[in-house]
């Protein structure tokens, strides 16, 4: 199954992310590189830009550098984890004018992603975006915590 992240996974490597989320994403991102699943990243989305900006603001920090070097190289690079969209997938009309309205228009890369996916699945932490956008749009949200439980397995925390 194919789907998508927004900045969470990124964030939480950060060296001022407490220990709850930095210990969150190692198990999220362990469990994923065993599952058969993969990320669908958009080219020059927001999320491959802070990738990028994180990998150098974050150098000093061993932990968080090795990981997101480690992110980089297991899964950027190896088409068995994911899919990097060169072109953006139209969105309906309806969801545009939605992402448009407030301030979710930096979200739309997530939509772009998940449209191009069977399941168009988005893991978020944003609330306020799934409660703007709504289960109507035929995205299907999940929060890190429920992904997990669902699609890799792992037990409540």
């Amino acid at each position: 199954m194919d789907f998508v992240i927004n900045e969470w996974f990124l964030d939480w490597y950060r060296p001022d992310a407490t220990a709850a989320e930095q210990k969150s994403v190692r198990v999220f991102f362990h469990h994923f590189l065993l599952s058969d699943h993969k990320i669908v990243v958009l080219q020059n989305s927001p999320f491959l830009q802070k990738l990028h900006r994180y990998r150098s603001t974050f150098d000093y920090d061993i932990p968080c550098r090795l990981a997101l070097k480690n992110f980089f190289s297991t899964v950027l690079q190896n088409p068995e984890k994911c899919v990097v969209l060169q072109v953006a997938t139209a969105l309906p009309s309806v969801l545009e004018s939605k992402l448009l309205t407030g301030n979710y228009a930096s979200d739309q890369y997530l939509f772009q992603a998940a449209q191009a996916t069977d399941d168009k699945i988005i893991v978020t932490t944003d609330r306020k975006l799934v409660e703007h956008i709504g289960p109507n749009e035929g995205f299907n949200f999940y929060n890190v915590e429920s992904f997990q439980q669902t699609f890799l397995l792992l037990p409540p925390n």
